[in-house]
């Protein structure tokens, strides 16, 4: 199904309840996740009210686009398991680097884009702090360093 024809703009007046409901249905044609379709609706919702303030249309069908969510199940583990994994020692040197990386993205809470760039320009041992400017956001963030990654890192 393609909903969005290349060659047709929409106008502000036509993002309507009608078009909202084809728009959902094209998401989740695409097999896009409920909680993705979620952040394209509060986007879409974002540039109608910014475009009605600045008066380009007087439409508030947007209000009541319903943004689709689903449960997520969280998986996480615990201090002692990250601990058996750092402590791991039959290993070769490729799975230690894995393990470490590993380990650091737990301690760091850091996406894997962000703590695969991290080099010794951002430890500070004085105040045992990681300094990083997340890729993703542009923000620096500070995080104190947890003993297993101060190891990690000497």
């Amino acid at each position: 199904m393609e909903f969005f024809n290349q060659h047709r703009y929409y106008g502000f007046d036509e993002i309507d309840e009608a078009f909202y409901k084809k728009y959902l249905h094209y998401l989740q044609s695409k097999g896009l996740a409920n909680n993705y379709i979620s952040t394209l609706v509060a986007k879409l919702k974002a540039v109608m009210k910014a475009a009605r303030l600045a008066g380009y249309h007087t439409s508030t069908a947007y209000g009541q686009f319903k943004k689709p969510q689903e449960e997520v199940y969280n998986i996480y583990l615990n201090e002692l398991e990250i601990f058996k994994i750092f402590k791991c020692l039959n290993i070769n040197n490729r799975q230690k680097e894995i393990k470490d990386a590993f380990v650091l993205g737990c301690w760091t809470g850091l996406r894997h884009s962000d703590w695969g760039r991290i080099g010794m320009e951002n430890v500070n041992f004085t105040n045992n702090t990681l300094r990083v400017k997340t890729q993703k956001t542009g923000e620096w963030v500070v995080i104190p360093l947890h003993k297993y990654v101060r190891n990690i890192i000497k």
